[in-house]
């Protein structure tokens, strides 16, 4: 349910029932506001995908990739986005 609401907030189109998950692609994202619901998949997924937008992704808690990754938003950087402090994606 994260996940669908991740993309929902950046423009996709994603539906999902019992045993499946279903993502429409093929076009830009928009851009927009994601809450990570304090989980550091949620907000590193949100960070990967706002390359793909057209407009920037801000991360509400973006700060909990420290449980799995303390320096993310650097390697983030290092790839072309955005480093924590700054809405992703501009």
């Amino acid at each position: 349910a994260a996940t669908i609401d991740l993309l929902h907030a950046i423009g996709g189109e994603a539906q999902a029932d019992e045993n499946t998950m279903t993502i429409k692609g093929g076009r830009k994202l928009t851009g927009g506001v994601v809450d990570s619901y304090n989980d550091h998949r949620i907000a590193m997924t949100a960070a990967v995908a706002s390359l793909w937008c057209e407009h920037p992704v801000t991360i509400c808690t973006p700060m909990s990739v420290r449980k799995s990754y303390p320096h993310f938003y650097d390697d983030f950087a290092k790839i072309g986005g955005v480093s924590y402090g700054s809405s992703v994606g501009e």
